[in-house]
């Protein structure tokens, strides 16, 4: 499998992420966050609660338990209030992607340089989950980067000429 990345020197910011990946990201951080201060992730349930995700709480601790003990070296997790992204959160965002659009050979490709089996196919199986209950929740993965960080608005709009009608982007 040819796996083509963005070159190192690209910068991708949380404002140009769609809903769901922002929603994804913030979990992600904020599971790292409860787990260095080994504190409770009360605001992570109720953040997954608030977007009709609850049963993803479960998803995004397995996950997450899976990187921390099968990762394949140091994984690049930022703060909640970064707004740059690291790497290896582009990766895991390219992973969830890949489990929206059933492409496992595609996510297992994405997480092999952070997850060592057998805890990237357990990794997988959770990001496919998380993929189904986010969808089912509204929620979709869109293409990223968004530029000047609007997930929501054709080019024509960010330059305020409005879309003719019918002929808006899905």
């Amino acid at each position: 499998m040819i796996l083509a990345m963005q070159p190192p020197s690209l910068r991708i910011e949380t404002a140009q992420l769609g809903e769901c990946e922002r929603l994804f990201l913030w979990c992600v951080r904020s599971w790292v966050h409860a787990a260095f201060r080994r504190t409770s992730s009360e605001d992570l349930r109720l953040a997954l609660l608030a977007h009709r995700l609850e049963s993803a709480v479960a998803d995004i601790d397995g996950l997450m338990r899976q990187i921390a003990a099968h990762a394949s070296g140091t994984v690049d997790i930022r703060i909640r209030r970064a707004t740059e992204l690291s790497g290896d959160e582009i990766r895991l965002l390219r992973a969830l992607r890949a489990g929206f659009l059933g492409l496992p050979e595609l996510g297992d490709a994405l997480l092999a340089p952070l997850v060592q089996q057998p805890g990237r196919a357990a990794a997988m199986q959770r990001l496919w989950t998380l993929a189904e209950s986010f969808r089912s929740a509204g929620l979709d993965a869109c293409d990223w980067p968004q530029p000047e960080g609007r997930a929501d608005r054709t080019g024509d709009e960010r330059r305020g000429r409005r879309s003719a009608p019918g002929n808006d982007v899905a």
